[in-house]
């Protein structure tokens, strides 16, 4: 739900990223419309216009006949003032010629000057209006889009509100469902847990119980045998030193078995029946020897998980005696692994029968067994 919900988001952000963007382009797309317009205006209002700096000069007099540039004003007095015409080419200085009053010597003298800045033809005007209009138009159909876009935005961001509450509600809705879920689940792991605990204290104390049960009926066996030797030295039905003899053989081994099955119940961990706790941790010893070797550098630290000197009696082989050719012990995992591939673990199927990783007692058959034991069997984990 979670890939959904930021998929979503990504796409709205993606469209109001692009509308963003839209909306930018159409303002950049007006202001140069506006610039070309400003353009467009200043060349039309500067057309027709005549300088300052020009100057006026004298051409002649009333009746004369003059010669001017194109695009040249002629001023001339009449009646004591001034009149301004566009002229170009020859003419006569005359009312008639210059547009004015017919009455003779009216005119006393004539200037002109020539203008700098060329007057716009009729055609070139209406075209700069045109352009100016289409402008006009264009930029009022991206103001159309931008408000079309400025509404687009305003939806997707309406939508996107829109679909992110309901995606927020789905979202809380289904944690609240994983959330229980976790908790049904750890309900069923507490119950699951509290079974095999059951299970395995059943286990342990069954195991227990039939281990001492083997304990009594050995020293019930001994004692039978006792009392039936001492009845049969008192009825002197066998010699009195053979019964005596008989006597401290039975005594001797009896006393030696039944102390060695209490001394195996002993050393039985209290969490698992077939295991064995030799109160020796090897992670201890490995830490003792670090350190031992930061004050000594020059002697090597040794492991006491790779030595091949069984501190008790009855143990096969501890730490690499254990292992095969190829493989080398682990002290992480307490097994033993291949040379060749360090983080594979050897299959049970070549050690089987032969090693376990708790430190079992183990017999010198062809499967593991408990300290002195013939009619029990205990099955090592590898």
């Amino acid at each position: 739900m979670n890939y959904i919900y930021f998929y979503m988001q990504y796409i709205n952000m993606s469209n109001i990223n692009n509308s963003e963007q839209e909306e930018i382009r159409i303002l950049k797309n007006i202001e140069q419309l506006q610039n070309l317009e400003k353009e467009l205006y200043k060349e039309l209002g500067s057309g027709n216009s005549t300088p300052s700096e020009a100057t006026w000069t004298k051409i002649g007099q009333e009746g004369e006949f003059v010669n001017v540039g194109p695009n040249t004003t002629v001023r001339y007095g009449i009646a004591g003032n001034f009149i301004e015409s566009v002229k170009s080419g020859s003419f006569v200085i005359s009312n008639a010629t210059m547009g004015g009053d017919p009455a003779p010597n009216s005119i006393k003298f004539a200037e002109a000057k020539t203008n700098t800045a060329i007057a716009m033809p009729a055609g070139n005007v209406d075209s700069i209006v045109n352009k100016i209009n289409q402008l006009s138009q264009v930029r009022m159909s991206l103001y159309k889009s931008l408000n079309y876009t400025y509404r687009s935005l305003q939806k997707n961001v309406n939508t996107s509100r829109s679909e992110l509450v309901e995606l927020l509600t789905v979202v809380g809705i289904v944690e609240e469902e994983l959330n229980n879920a976790k908790i049904q689940l750890n309900q069923l792991y507490r119950i699951k847990d509290n079974k095999m605990r059951m299970v395995e204290i059943n286990t342990y104390y069954g195991k227990q119980y039939r281990f001492q049960s083997g304990l009594m009926k050995l020293s019930i066996m001994v004692g039978v045998i006792l009392l039936v030797l001492a009845i049969l030295r008192k009825k002197s039905l066998i010699p009195e030193s053979i019964a005596n003899i008989l006597l401290g053989i039975v005594f001797a081994v009896g006393g030696f078995l039944i102390i060695r099955r209490i001394l195996d119940i002993m050393w039985r961990d209290n969490m698992n029946f077939d295991a064995y706790d030799w109160g020796f941790d090897p992670d201890a010893q490995k830490k003792a020897d670090e350190e031992a070797h930061k004050d000594n550098p020059e002697e090597p630290p040794t492991d006491a998980t790779t030595t091949t000197t069984p501190p008790f009696n009855g143990i096969d082989c501890i730490g690499n005696a254990c292992c095969t050719e190829g493989m080398k012990y682990d002290a992480s995992v307490r097994k033993c692994i291949k040379v060749s591939a360090p983080e594979t673990f050897v299959s049970g199927q070549l050690t089987k029968h032969c090693f376990n990783n708790k430190g079992t007692k183990t017999s010198s058959e062809n499967y593991p067994a408990p300290y002195g034991s013939a009619d029990m069997i205990n099955f090592a984990s590898v």
